[in-house]
């Protein structure tokens, strides 16, 4: 397909939903509005560690430098130093409910649910691509949060390399400030790279997302998975934007 780049402010102005999708992706995202009083939040104020420290319950343990991996920096696989240890406590500052399946407020680190990730390995999505850690996820004065079994996934490897970025159809997301990004309204395969049912980018635009077909789509509507909304390429973009608009508006 012939690449196609547009910028909002320039003439011959065309919107992302005046391009048209090809295949149909699914990209999950967070929920906008903090409905923390069901368990539902948004951001959370909160530390991993390896022990909790009673008196100071936001001042984290750790014995080696895990927190610290940076796949960059320190590649793949990750290094022995490095590694997440096989149970963390997440140390929540605030917070008096949970009910997600999944969550994330850092890109490639997921906290999901035991249900999440059964279904992840039941359907084969993201092999081979990140390390786990159980996950007790309690209050600062020691109350364990949630009915759910939870783990702490984070990414080492992404599914960058599957996409001709520049030739897949994008717009730039208009921001006031920061750094520039693309919003994609396709996704063009390399030659010879093969479609995967769930797919992990680094891409800014999907930093808090994945993307799934639509046969996951349906697979994941019928769980009923709490903690995120699923929407079309177009609609991730416009959603996005929104989101953006309102920031640049405070």
């Amino acid at each position: 397909m012939k690449l196609i780049l547009i910028r909002y402010g320039k003439k011959n102005i065309i919107k992302p939903e005046e391009i048209m999708e090809t295949n149909n992706f699914y990209v999950s995202l967070r929920h906008f509005e903090d409905n923390s009083k069901n368990g539902l939040p948004v951001d959370i104020d909160m530390i991993y560690t390896e022990k909790v420290n009673v008196s100071k319950p936001m001042i984290p343990y750790y014995s080696t430098e895990w927190l610290h991996y940076n796949q960059k920096k320190d590649g793949t696989p990750v290094p022995e130093n490095l590694k997440l240890p096989h149970q963390l406590y997440m140390i929540c500052k605030g917070l008096k409910k949970i009910v997600f399946d999944f969550y994330t407020q850092a890109t490639g680190e997921w906290i999901v649910s035991n249900n999440f990730l059964d279904f992840m390995k039941t359907n084969k999505l993201f092999n081979n691509l990140y390390e786990i850690s159980e996950l007790t996820i309690q209050t600062t004065t020691g109350a364990v949060l949630g009915s759910k079994k939870y783990f702490l996934l984070r990414f080492f490897q992404n599914n960058n390399d599957l996409i001709d970025w520049d030739n897949s159809p994008h717009v730039e997301a208009d921001r006031k400030t920061g750094i520039k990004f693309n919003f994609y309204n396709d996704l063009q395969f390399i030659n010879n790279k093969t479609m995967l049912d769930a797919m992990f980018f680094t891409k800014i635009a999907f930093k808090h997302s994945f993307v799934i077909t639509e046969k996951i789509k349906l697979l994941i509507e019928k769980e009923k998975f709490l903690g995120f909304d699923l929407y079309t390429l177009r609609d991730f973009n416009n959603e996005s934007q929104k989101r953006i608009d309102f920031f640049k508006k405070k």
